[in-house]
């Protein structure tokens, strides 16, 4: 199957049997659109988390720490620039991170 976002091969199982059941269900499943391959259903999901009010349960928050912070960050996804042209974390990135720095991010959800 290829992702329609990136067009990229990945397997699916079209069942519960599939790989992406083992994400959390943040977004709802909508059977008019493709299924997504990991990496363009982990950033879906990073929109999701970043763009409205969300209150994961402990199993979401469980997989999103489980991911580890990224080796490479994504603008708009794990951070943005803000009007002063300083790097602001989003909600996704410090979900990720899994625990509270203490120094007051803007979107800390801790």
């Amino acid at each position: 199957m290829n992702c329609p976002a990136c067009h990229r091969d990945f397997e699916c199982h079209a069942d519960n049997t599939c790989w992406c059941f083992s994400f959390p269900g943040l977004l709802a499943a909508d059977e008019s659109s493709k299924c997504l391959c990991s990496e363009c259903l982990l950033r879906e999901m990073a929109r999701k988390i970043n763009s409205e009010q969300f209150s994961p349960d402990d199993n979401a928050l469980n997989f999103i720490a489980s991911l580890g912070i990224p080796k490479e960050l994504e603008e708009d996804i794990d951070y943005y620039i803000n009007k002063d042209g300083n790097y602001e974390f989003n909600r996704w990135y410090l979900l990720r991170r899994s625990y509270c720095c203490n120094n007051s991010c803007k979107h800390c959800p801790y």
